[in-house]
């Protein structure tokens, strides 16, 4: 240890570290989070996870080859997912699932039905979707069958739903699907 008496030069060296040290504190404050903060950012999160959870009644349109159909899709807490066809031709069930953050997958089997009852054939529906909010949009391959089961061949199809309900009270109260 040196016990002469500090120089002029010592002085300033040690000014210089004081003022890096201070400013490196004050740097240092500057980055570090405020109270609360990572909550508030936890909880934005868990809204936007809320937000972009399907749960509830959505209508729309599906497109395919042959044109396109309005149709209504419910989708509940448990993972089941429900499908009607407006005007009533074409109706079915299946599960949902979460992919990630806004987005999500479901798998459908839709029995096509003749105008007076008679079931025509079955679509094996298999969506992936993003979900915006309000919206969703989805697109897939499906697989379409005859009355008897007989695969008939398969063919993209893309949907842009909207939501009509967020309230899964609402799904349940027409659970079972129809």
């Amino acid at each position: 240890m040196n016990t002469q008496p500090p120089t002029r030069t010592r002085k300033r060296t040690t000014l210089r570290l004081a003022a890096c040290a201070a400013l490196g504190l004050t740097l240092t404050a500057g980055v570090t989070t405020p109270a609360g903060a990572a909550t508030r950012a936890t909880t934005v999160r868990s809204v936007q996870s809320v937000q972009s959870v399907p749960i509830g009644t959505w209508q729309g349109t599906v497109t395919h080859g042959t044109g396109s159909d309005e149709l209504t899709l419910s989708f509940h807490a448990d993972g089941l997912v429900c499908l009607k066809l407006i005007g009533g031709l074409g109706s079915g069930t299946g599960k949902w699932r979460p992919t990630g953050l806004s987005t999500f997958s479901y798998e459908i089997r839709e029995l096509i039905f003749a105008a007076d009852g008679t079931l025509t054939g079955q679509v094996d529906i298999n969506q992936q979707a993003v979900q915006q909010a309000t919206t969703f949009q989805s697109s897939g391959i499906s697989k379409i069958y005859d009355a008897q089961g007989n695969y008939l061949g398969s063919g993209e199809a893309k949907v842009s739903m909207r939501r009509a309900s967020r309230d899964d009270q609402d799904v349940r109260e027409t659970r079972p699907c129809p």
